[in-house]
């Protein structure tokens, strides 16, 4: 499988995640509002998909991973764009790639 059918698939499984949890999942940001266990658990997973694809690939995404670190692969992310909103329930986010 290529990269970017693994970073597909991985879109497509934490996509459905979001639809059974939206509207049932709690804020837990401390000194942020509107964190969710899911934009943790999405940042993290896809930090562990991007390593296998060599040890050039970084992450610079919102939660964690808020530093920039210069590569020939980075990879920006939101893992939930509009977390307020699929607090709310609402079907209007998105899981937010892109790599430079």
């Amino acid at each position: 499988m290529y990269m970017y059918d693994k970073v597909i698939e991985f879109v497509k499984q934490a996509g459905e995640r979001l639809r059974e949890k939206a509207g049932n999942i709690p804020d837990i940001g401390v000194t942020k509002d509107f964190l969710t266990e899911e934009d943790l658990r999405i940042e993290r997973e896809f930090g562990e998909l991007i390593k296998t694809f060599g040890p050039d690939h970084r992450l610079f995404a919102e939660e964690e991973h808020d530093f920039f670190e210069t590569s020939d692969n980075v990879w920006v992310m939101d893992p939930i764009s509009g977390t307020s909103i699929f607090m709310r329930g609402m079907p209007l986010t998105a899981l937010s790639f892109r790599t430079l």
